[in-house]
């Protein structure tokens, strides 16, 4: 969940307001990792996203597009 946060905050901190730079990364954690969990939240639907997982990814991947109304309030809990 550190991570889940971690991608919310940067996303709601980016000059683009609530979406989504297209160069996407938070300090720490690869971009398989990132794009991994990116593509749960919107499963869970925190955020919207674009899938962009190719044939050499281990796992499904996603680029974080903009925060939904369940995201802001999960922000608001934590």
């Amino acid at each position: 969940m550190a991570l889940v946060r971690a991608i919310l905050v940067a996303m709601e901190r980016s000059p683009l307001g609530e979406e989504a730079p297209a160069v996407f990364a938070i300090a720490g954690y690869d971009r398989e990792t990132i794009g991994h969990h990116v593509w749960l939240m919107e499963q869970g639907g925190l955020i919207t996203a674009a899938e962009i997982t190719t044939v050499g990814d281990q796992s499904p991947i996603s680029q974080p597009l903009a925060i939904t109304w369940r995201g802001h309030e999960f922000l608001a809990r934590e």
